[in-house]
């Protein structure tokens, strides 16, 4: 562990008072943590942050803290969802840059769509990083959309940034509520560009190299924080 960083779990249900169990995922974690009982540790349940002990296999709870603002763009990242484990790492770190909420794209050259079982397991990789990062929010997740159908919810979003290799350069955006469309490895084809211009969607290049979805999307909400960094 290391000097200084303060353990942290989520749980739901965090009481002002009393004791929180832990997982016992999360008691293996303490234990490979050497951690002792009396300990300081944190809990987060999504919204608020606890200071506690550790006390056996469960958590103490000492202390609630308010919730932290957000700093940054709020983004929705709809992604088509890459192959095997990089969709887990796409939530990994997509969790640790602050995304706010992630959708699985569906366009025409999608090749995997992530079930209800997949989407349930991508939200505990996001625990897992919100835990690593000291994040308190968890993002959504959701079940996987049409380009359509998430195009349709652009009354939600000040800006709609669609990464494609014949864009321009991204500069500063209108507002914070940021939606990023990352289309497959094959692209968006003709019709959706055009598609998502009718909604008045930024076209916006990563530069000459082709780069696979789970890296342009990290590359794009990266660039955004940065440009709206305090």
């Amino acid at each position: 562990m290391v000097k200084g960083h303060i353990p942290r779990f989520y749980a739901e249900d965090v009481p002002a008072t009393g004791n929180v169990k832990l997982s016992p995922e999360q008691v293996r974690h303490s234990k490979a943590l050497r951690l002792r009982d009396g300990e300081t540790v944190q809990l987060f349940d999504g919204t608020y942050e606890y200071e506690g002990q550790l006390d056996g296999t469960g958590v103490k709870v000492l202390a609630k803290s308010e919730p932290k603002p957000p700093i940054g763009p709020e983004i929705t990242l709809a992604v088509a969802w890459p192959k095997g484990s990089r969709g887990d790492w796409l939530v990994e770190k997509a969790t640790e840059l602050g995304v706010k909420a992630i959708i699985p794209l569906i366009t025409k050259r999608t090749v995997v769509e992530p079930g209800s079982t997949k989407v349930a397991r991508l939200r505990k990789v996001a625990i897992n990083a919100c835990e690593q990062s000291g994040r308190t929010t968890l993002p959504s997740i959701s079940e996987p959309m049409t380009l359509h159908g998430v195009l349709e919810r652009r009354k939600e979003f000040d800006t709609v940034i669609l990464a494609h290799r014949n864009g321009e350069r991204l500069t500063h955006l209108h507002g914070t509520r940021m939606l990023v469309l990352i289309g497959p490895e094959g692209g968006f084809d003709e019709n959706e560009l055009t598609e998502a211009l009718k909604f008045d969607a930024h076209i916006t290049t990563l530069g000459e190299t082709t780069l696979r979805t789970e890296t342009a999307a990290v590359v794009v909400v990266a660039l955004l924080s940065q440009l709206y960094a305090p």
